[in-house]
């Protein structure tokens, strides 16, 4: 996505990055925490000084490299000298000078990961760097320097990373498995995928969109599941849970105003795009509500609550929600949750998936909503591609974008669920006797 910058930083939106990143260490991160754990957050083997190494551990890492390796240059795509001229070919260099075309916009762009050049602290001026040339992540963020931006990312990561850690603690694994487990996954799932489509890579070059947060909750929710906390026959399901129950309900409604700011802080700095968003997620949640309240009052489906829709409906559209008007959000938001309540419910038959089903629909509706866009989003609003190409899906006669919606959404579930399953096989589980 692109919007115009005059040149200059804009303190507001700074301030409001900032802002965000507190809100989701106080609302969204607790929330997750307590909803994958199923309650049994204060339960678990795992004490808070625990949990604070841990948190200070991928603190550090983020700041140190990770960050460099998501929203850096794309590796191995970035000239030695940036400033030189674009390689073109023998045949093009023979053309005349008007129809040679200039590839310096794609350097730094396209690649599976990043590269170095932010790691250690390079390149962080306090006053950011308007003249920087290969941060192609914050390319829409022009206007917010890059410390704040890097501050708000690590939050977000802190919320991927902690939801999946508190998965994995109720299986009963040790401090330090947890650990390198969660560490592992964010390196090799959670850094390649952000890059893919966040920060313009290989995803992201070719016009996949996420505007607010259906990728974070695909890969997050299918990371879960794969991780199978719900191995553990011994626990009961949620809705058999004497203990915590309340605390659960409780933070599961705050993943709603949680996801929210998730949303709006991945939004373009542009404070008429952000309300929009905020409208169209209050639109889709409103949808999501209503048809799991009324599905549930069909079927007599006792497993489905209500306020699962309000989450659903949300995911659903967040990835497009801001090139969509608030009616179609309410549809979209509608439609996911259905579509999620379908998928899933074979799946519900399962007694052992059964403490699954929160991250089950979640995971559903985002995959849904990462195809939405490919088939309804329009550039009605002003938004457009980053190279100022206009948004065009299905029922504006372009497939295009349907076709990397479907291909961003499959390979981040199956990236994430392999990967996941592989450390689970690597890490987690105890050593052949």
């Amino acid at each position: 996505m692109i919007v115009e910058w005059n040149g200059t930083f804009d303190g507001a939106q700074m301030l409001w990055l900032l802002l965000a990143a507190i809100l989701l260490l106080l609302v969204l991160l607790p929330a997750l925490l307590v909803v994958f754990s199923r309650g049994r957050l204060l339960q678990l083997q795992l004490n808070p000084e625990q949990w604070l190494t841990g948190a200070a551990v991928h603190v550090t890492l983020w700041l140190l490299l990770l960050h460099s390796l998501a929203f850096g240059p794309s590796l191995g795509t970035t000239p030695s000298a940036p400033e030189a001229e674009a390689p073109r070919p023998m045949s093009e260099m023979m053309r005349d000078a008007g129809n040679q075309q200039d590839i310096r916009p794609f350097f730094g762009r396209g690649g599976f990961v990043g590269d170095l050049h932010f790691a250690g602290f390079s390149q962080l001026e306090a006053q950011g760097d308007p003249g920087e040339p290969l941060f192609a992540s914050r390319r829409p963020h022009h206007s917010v320097s890059l410390s704040a931006f890097i501050v708000l990312q690590m939050a977000i990561y802190l919320c991927a990373v902690g939801g999946v850690s508190a998965a994995v603690a109720t299986t009963g694994t040790s401090a330090g498995k947890v650990l390198a487990f969660s560490t592992a996954w964010g390196v090799l799932v959670y850094v390649p995928i952000a890059h893919w489509v966040w920060a313009e890579g290989w995803l992201g070059i070719r016009h996949a969109l996420d505007t607010g947060g259906s990728l974070f909750l695909l890969l997050t929710c299918c990371s879960v599941i794969a991780a199978g906390f719900a191995a553990d026959h011994k626990l009961v399901s949620e809705d058999q849970a004497p203990a915590g129950i309340s605390l659960q309900q409780i933070c599961t409604g705050l993943l709603w105003p949680g996801f929210a700011v998730l949303s709006c802080s991945l939004q373009v700095p542009s404070a008429p795009l952000r309300a929009l968003m905020l409208v169209n997620l209050l639109a889709a949640a409103c949808g999501g509500y209503s048809c799991s309240t009324l599905l549930r009052m069909a079927f007599n489906a006792g497993n489905c609550r209500p306020v699962h829709g309000l989450l659903t409906g949300m995911a659903a559209t967040a990835a497009g929600a801001m090139l969509y008007d608030p009616m179609t959000a309410l549809i979209c938001g509608a439609g996911g949750t259905a579509a999620a309540l379908v998928c899933c419910a074979p799946l519900q038959k399962r007694t052992t998936l059964q403490t699954l089903q929160l991250p089950l629909y979640l995971a559903a509706s985002a995959f849904v909503g990462m195809l939405l866009p490919g088939l309804l989003a329009g550039s009605s609003n002003g938004v457009f591609h980053w190279d100022k190409t206009p948004v065009e899906s299905l029922i504006h006669g372009s497939p295009q974008l349907l076709v990397i919606q479907t291909l961003a959404a499959g390979t981040t579930a199956g990236w994430s669920t392999a990967i996941t399953l592989l450390l689970k096989r690597m890490v987690l589980q105890p050593p052949m006797e």
